[in-house]
């Protein structure tokens, strides 16, 4: 079938920008995805999704959690970086505590 082999050529492609980590092109191999098995539904019937094509799948599936992790932690340090910016202390349990930085005002004399 065609969109058997049509399907084959986006997992690939969408193996491909995972393995690059152009995440934000994989919403329009998504979207060809679901149009493939969309046309591939009544067709498909009892015979299924052939075992080459889900192992295709599932090593996609795999990268994309691989890709969310890496983005999870990015982020994760990114506020980490971000909270370090401010001064902290320790308090005398050794946890950390937010240092208050007092305004300065300008001084007027009357």
């Amino acid at each position: 079938m065609k969109e058997l082999d049509a399907l084959k050529s986006v997992l690939e492609a969408e193996r491909e920008v995972l393995l690059r980590g152009h995440v934000s092109d994989i919403a329009p191999l998504t979207r060809q995805k679901l149009a493939l098995l969309e046309s591939l539904g009544p067709r498909v019937g009892k015979r299924g999704i052939p075992d080459d094509i889900k192992a295709l799948a599932n090593r996609n599936a795999a990268l994309l959690e691989a890709a969310a992790r890496g983005i999870k932690s990015a982020l994760t340090r990114v506020s980490d970086i971000r909270s370090a910016m401010a001064p902290t202390t320790y308090d005398a349990k050794g946890g950390r505590q937010a240092l208050s930085v007092p305004n300065p005002q300008r001084e007027t004399r009357a």
